[in-house]
């Protein structure tokens, strides 16, 4: 299975916005050869989209049954690529930072809610929720196995996270960093690596760009055993495509 990871400019309160150039990078990852395109986390909406006031929070939510989760799922269907990307979830009046996988036929495949809290503000509303449980999806022979950011940092949830690691032929990890790209080259970029070595298959590692020069600049990476198997280097938007 060919796999384009896509760190794209992630607009925040711009869905729509965000949806035309998920579009455009998703056809350039076709045209590429990829069966599946992976954007980051929290990409729909843009990361820092939730302001912690509940009101204003949950008009910006999508539920996984939502017009645009609709068209999402009929641009996958339309152009025969596979789509997996973040965004925050309405499921009854909870918010979760979910993240969503659409076949090529332009059916939801896993709709994985972030187990690990670090997402939101400290003492947020309690409608602001985790999952309880990781996911694995089967496609194209192939499992894919999902984590968002923070969850593989948690080292109470690793012992399930290593669980999928005895089916999984590798491990999807979008994620939101705004580390600067300075701070990432000098050591931050080895932490993350080193981390990806608890894993015996292969890490997908697909950061947001943000446009604030304090905020997330990409970097995609392909880290097997910890050693780096490919990498586009934080710093701009891109593709990488890489084969699992």
């Amino acid at each position: 299975m060919k796999i384009a990871l896509i760190a794209a400019l992630s607009e925040t309160n711009q869905p729509e916005a965000n949806f035309r150039r998920m579009q455009d990078w998703a056809r350039k990852a076709k045209a590429a050869g990829a069966d599946l395109a992976l954007f980051g986390e929290a990409y729909l909406q843009g990361f820092e989209a939730m302001c912690f006031d509940y009101q204003q929070d949950i008009e910006k939510t999508f539920s996984s049954g939502s017009h645009i989760i609709a068209r999402i799922c009929a641009f996958a269907k339309e152009n025969g690529i596979a789509l997996g990307l973040g965004y925050y979830e309405n499921d009854h009046g909870a918010i979760y930072a979910s993240y969503l996988l659409v076949s090529k036929e332009g059916q939801i495949m896993a709709n994985y809610r972030r187990v690990s809290p670090g997402w939101k503000e400290p003492g947020a509303h309690a409608d602001y929720r985790e999952g309880k449980h990781f996911l694995t999806v089967r496609y194209l022979d192939k499992t894919l196995a999902l984590m968002l950011c923070g969850d593989f940092w948690e080292d109470h949830l690793l012992p399930a996270i290593v669980e999928m690691d005895l089916h999984a032929d590798a491990f999807l990890w979008p994620v939101h960093c705004d580390y600067a790209v300075s701070d990432w080259e000098n050591g931050v970029r080895e932490e993350y690596r080193e981390r990806s070595q608890i894993l015996e298959h292969p890490v997908l590692f697909i950061n947001n760009v943000a446009a604030p020069a304090d905020r997330a600049k990409g970097g995609l990476y392909q880290w097997d055993l910890g050693k780096t198997v490919a990498a586009l280097e934080m710093g701009k938007e891109g593709m990488l495509v890489v084969e699992v």
